[in-house]
């Protein structure tokens, strides 16, 4: 069996979500793809992401216990070890075995960010993409002032920005135009009720400006090494549940936990009737389908260009002809990309994913 596998790192807060994120992805491509790939994960994974998927479906059986509810953050710790999740895409007209593309999800522990920063530097550096899952409600909500360049007091806590641009620029400071490229995905997640509002042009903006330092680092001196791309997901989807607000107290005060953060950020069931709430995920699979963009256009680029790339690619994928077998989908996975719109942006394009 020939076998590529690629490293994607999970950047984000304690308990914002990554491993529900990766439960929609998985879902939703197998959905939009169903025909071409095929696409599952490893036994150790099975289960973690079913329960998760089965999690956010269940979501929509508490409209029978109240029109609100709540998603506890009150325990705030986390886990200390590294969890990694493996999901496989296969072509449907080989043979079982044949060919895959393993794409393997590292979602380290928070607190590493901290204390363990060599540790999760080295991580990166072996990483061939790099995903930063954004807390949407703490990046949108209790801003300064009404501009769109503010962001929410409790984003930089939640979503740890400053520390990730560290990261990032300490981990790649030696990079040139003969690194190997680079992809990072921002996916804003909870982005229900700014989709409904008709805001998802103002969730990029705030990207832009919450993680300015990231945006000014990738397109200083490395515009050939960084594919960047905002690719929001609507895990409960538009039709029934959105964020609604922070719980307070009895004084209006918002109920925080240890950390500093909102203990108890409250969910709402939009829509009149418990039939009219429905799972209805919606962009979940263009994470993927961006990974996937990526890994084709580098393996096209490697036939094309200098010596120096063929080797990289040598050296992180093997001989990688398993890929080549995945180049006719290419065009269908960059035709299903969405690039722009409802927050959509494809800020830096070296490898041409819109010409």
């Amino acid at each position: 069996m020939e076998e590529v596998k690629v490293n994607v790192m999970m950047f984000g807060g304690k308990r914002c979500g990554k491993t529900s994120v990766i439960a929609a992805m998985k879902d939703c491509f197998g959905e939009v793809f169903k025909q071409d790939l095929s696409i599952f994960s490893s036994d150790a994974t099975s289960p973690i992401l079913e329960d998760k998927l089965n999690e956010i479906k269940d979501s929509f059986n508490l409209v029978d216990k109240g029109r609100t509810f709540s998603e506890d953050t009150a325990d705030y710790s986390g886990t200390s070890e590294i969890n990694e999740y493996n999901i496989s895409i296969q072509l449907k007209k080989l043979q079982k075995g044949k060919s895959l593309i393993n794409l393997n999800f590292i979602d380290y522990p928070g607190e590493w960010i901290k204390n363990n920063r060599g540790d999760v530097s080295e991580i990166m550096k072996k990483s061939r993409i790099i995903m930063i899952t954004i807390d949407t409600p703490f990046l949108m909500e209790h801003t300064r002032d009404n501009k769109n360049d503010s962001v929410g007091r409790y984003n930089n806590k939640r979503n740890s920005c400053d520390a990730i641009a560290d990261m990032l620029q300490n981990s790649f400071s030696d990079v040139n135009d003969q690194t190997f490229p680079i992809m990072i995905m921002f996916v804003p997640l909870k982005c229900e009720k700014y989709y409904n509002a008709g805001k998802m042009n103002l969730v990029n903006e705030k990207i832009h400006a919450a993680y300015k330092k990231v945006f000014d680092f990738v397109s200083d001196k490395y515009r050939k090494i960084f594919e960047v791309a905002i690719t929001p997901i609507l895990s409960f989807g538009p039709k029934g549940i959105e964020f609604s607000r922070f719980e307070t107290d009895e004084n209006g005060e918002i109920k925080e936990n240890a950390a500093g953060i909102p203990a108890n950020p409250i969910y709402i069931f939009k829509a009149p009737k418990k039939e009219d709430n429905k799972y209805s995920p919606l962009y979940c699979e263009q994470p993927i389908l961006y990974s996937l963009a990526y890994l084709l256009s580098v393996a096209e680029k490697a036939k094309k260009e200098e010596p120096w790339l063929v080797c990289f690619f040598t050296e992180f994928f093997g001989g990688a002809a398993s890929l080549y077998d995945f180049m006719e989908q290419k065009k269908k996975i960059i035709r299903n990309l969405k690039t722009e719109g409802d927050g959509f942006e494809i800020f830096q394009d070296p490898l041409g994913f819109k010409e």
